[in-house]
């Protein structure tokens, strides 16, 4: 098996993949030549980890690649990016072509049955589609755009294909969450994320205990603030709100106990 090939499918890999990436966008910008990228992320496939074990996982990838590239021409990249994440360079086509050949990959997977050990399961997926034309940037844009097309066809109920358009206001959101995901992290461990309290005060005036809402607000490296509309939603849709909630409920307590020491002194 060459260096180019993934371990468990003998697809080609997510290196090789990517240089196929860049070539097809090369031939794009220097010839007009137009092709379509696939990214292909399979439904709920943690179930049958979960439910049968890593073994029955294994061999469900490798029914999927080989149903995949029963379908895929013979001059299209088909490659398995890691995980339950597949991917289709598919050349020389039209938005037509590229939406007719994503329809039948949905079809395929989801009349599609895999048994383990007297065990029914059944397979579907979501994909991001994202044309190699004039619009196309660099071949990690267009990766993340495709993965961003994705994200949007499960979120439509998966089992869904969605085909990236620049002027996607959808999308052009959701690209800038994926952006904060890393700017959330190294705000994290460059204690970036900053507390602030607000009292809350009975209509009535009544005296009594002091409540406090604490709100949390982020900052650039550069010292600006970044809206919570930006990384809130980010974090809720990409798994690290409870890194956040980790953060606050730390940084809240180690507030209240120099609040009581100097109070104290």
């Amino acid at each position: 098996m060459s260096g180019a090939h993934d371990y468990l499918t003998d697809l080609f890999n997510r290196s090789y993949f990517e240089q196929q990436l860049e070539h097809v966008l090369l031939e794009a910008s220097d010839k007009g030549a137009r092709h379509a990228m696939f990214y292909i992320d399979l439904d709920q496939f943690k179930v049958i980890n979960d439910t049968a074990g890593h073994e029955a996982g294994d061999e469900a990838l490798k029914q999927v690649a080989l149903m995949l590239q029963s379908i895929t021409p013979s001059k299209a990249t088909l490659a398995r990016l890691g995980g339950d994440e597949f991917a289709v360079i598919l050349r020389h086509c039209d938005a037509h072509d590229a939406v007719a050949f994503g329809k039948e990959i949905l079809l395929l997977l989801d009349e599609a049955e895999f048994y383990w050990q007297n065990t029914r399961f059944s397979f579907s997926c979501s994909i991001g589609v994202r044309l190699i034309d004039e619009t196309a940037g660099s071949p990690q844009q267009v990766h993340a755009q495709a993965d961003t097309a994705c994200y949007a066809a499960k979120d439509e109920g998966r089992n869904r294909l969605h085909l990236y358009h620049p002027d996607d206001e959808e999308l052009k959101r959701r690209e800038l969450e994926m952006e904060y995901v890393n700017h959330i992290r190294d705000a994290l461990v460059e204690k970036r994320l900053e507390l602030h309290a607000q009292q809350i005060s009975p209509l009535n005036g009544g005296a009594g205990k002091h409540h406090y809402e604490i709100l949390v607000r982020m900052r650039n490296q550069d010292g600006s603030m970044v809206s919570p509309g930006l990384f809130i939603p980010a974090a809720e849709r990409y798994n690290l709100a409870h890194l956040i909630d980790r953060y606050v409920v730390q940084e809240a307590f180690h507030g209240y106990k120099r609040t009581r020491k100097r109070l104290s002194s």
